[in-house]
């Protein structure tokens, strides 16, 4: 048990030094500690995902060596949005169609996991959508049935596959569970006009 707690205090050590090395950008040396954690602990997803922050850090050739260490990191710790919203990063970073997918990928991932984590629903507005794209956002927020975000962010969803009934139920049952907002009544006018039935959505803007 104390050779136990001797190790998790041996890699927090490592890995508070890595990070102190990474803040200095003395990447050569946080790179070598990072890849010696690695070697030491290759089931460990922090120390996968610290290495793939030295490689994001390096100069020209790091994102692609960063992903597969943030994927490592995922892979290890399927619970953490961690390791995918640094793919996210790698992504943005890449540009172009690639890294347009990378980022959708990661973010859906990061969707099922939890609805609302860093800016990723803002960035998931700006990528390309079809239907089916919008689909699989839908089914990712579905695993939080009961989350108002949740709620939200399918029936804006739901809004843009044309479906303002379900809109309009998503946003009732979002009120259900922490009451109204201006954005709720936003969302129900919305759908209310969609919808057709123009009176009900001029009485949401109302309120």
């Amino acid at each position: 048990m104390l050779l136990g707690l001797l190790l998790v205090l041996q890699q927090d050590s490592t890995s508070t030094r890595i990070e102190t090395l990474l803040a200095a950008h003395d990447l050569a040396a946080a790179r070598r500690a990072a890849e010696h954690l690695v070697a030491a602990k290759p089931r460990d997803a922090r120390a996968h995902l610290l290495l793939g922050q030295v490689w994001y850090a390096w100069p020209v050739i790091g994102r692609y060596p960063a992903l597969a260490e943030f994927r490592a990191a995922a892979r290890l710790a399927p619970e953490a949005p961690a390791p995918l919203y640094w793919q996210v990063r790698v992504g943005q970073y890449l540009g172009s169609d690639e890294g347009e997918v990378i980022v959708r990928e990661a973010i859906l991932r990061i969707f099922a996991l939890t609805p609302d984590y860093e800016d990723c629903w803002t960035l998931f507005q700006g990528l390309y959508h079809n239907p089916d794209i919008w689909r699989r956002a839908d089914r990712a927020l579905a695993r939080h049935p009961d989350d108002p975000v949740a709620l939200e962010r399918r029936a804006r969803i739901a809004i843009a596959l044309e479906e303002p009934e379900r809109a309009d139920s998503l946003v009732a049952r979002a009120m259900d569970q922490a009451g109204s907002s201006v954005l709720r009544f936003v969302l129900r006018a919305e759908a209310a006009f969609d919808g057709r039935r123009d009176a009900e959505g001029y009485a949401w803007y109302d309120s």
